[in-house]
């Protein structure tokens, strides 16, 4: 079936003139407090981040975009033996739509790793539900950076 009347969405890399809008939502509070840091990012300390992961090799920063518009952040970090742990953030007025879920569902289309990973706050009912419908499971349970956290694989 062809589609029909649906607007684009597309799953880009992203650039530099991406970044403002990616720590507009990493720092909001929903966001933050399923972080496993639970703290805000610093405008300076996200900038200089961002460009060292727009230019190194262990890093892919994609953006998700709905008619144009952003709506979507993936990031890929490097965790070895073919495997990318991967970070998702939905912008927050466009949360519940169904955009963090197709992001990660969209990732085939950029390679296939033998694993892709990610790590959630026990808590983080919805974020679970999204990485489980993107074909993710739970394998258990770590500390990392001193939190407890659900461990997901999709292979």
């Amino acid at each position: 079936m062809m589609r029909q009347n649906l607007p684009p969405v597309i799953l880009r890399h992203a650039t530099s003139e991406d970044a403002l809008t990616v720590l507009r939502w990493r720092n909001d509070p929903r966001t933050v407090s399923a972080s496993l840091s639970q703290k805000a990012a610093p405008v300076d300390g996200h900038l200089r981040w961002w460009n060292n992961a727009l230019n190194g090799e262990s890093t892919v920063l994609l953006m998700l975009e709905d008619s144009g518009d952003l709506v979507g952040h993936l990031c890929l970090l490097n965790a070895g033996d073919k495997a990318w742990e991967v970070c998702v953030i939905v912008d927050p007025d466009e949360r519940g739509q169904g955009y963090g879920g197709l992001a990660l569902c969209m990732l085939a289309w950029f390679g296939q790793p033998d694993k892709y990973i990610s790590y959630v706050r026990p808590q983080d009912l919805a974020l679970q539900r999204v990485f489980a419908g993107a074909g993710f499971s739970p394998v258990g349970f770590e500390t990392r950076d001193g939190v407890v956290v659900g461990r997901y694989e999709r292979m």
